[in-house]
């Protein structure tokens, strides 16, 4: 599961459909990402998708730009969960360290 999301964690991929493909329980399948990683499946994806964007707009790219490439559809849930990881919105940190 992991090597999938790193290599689809900006697409719209549902895990559901994935355990089906691996005939696994969806279940079974986050319970047993979450105690081998230390986080659900869903936030090692939303984890991907930030930094990535920040690597995004280390190239230059604006945050607008970023956020949609690495798969985010609505930018209040980008920032949300921006925040959430570096405790700044994207505007506070690209001004700060770019």
């Amino acid at each position: 599961l992991k090597i999938f999301l790193d290599k689809n964690y900006c697409e719209k991929a549902g895990l559901s459909e994935y355990a089906k493909k691996n005939r696994v329980s969806r279940v079974v399948m986050t319970r047993s990402f979450t105690q081998t990683y230390g986080i659900s499946p869903i936030e090692y994806k939303i984890k991907l998708r930030i930094f990535r964007a920040l690597a995004y707009m280390r190239e230059g790219m604006s945050i607008t730009e970023a956020l949609y490439l690495v798969g985010f559809s609505n930018p209040s849930l980008f920032i949300r969960n921006f925040k959430n990881y570096l405790n700044a919105s994207p505007h506070q940190y690209k001004s700060k360290v770019f």
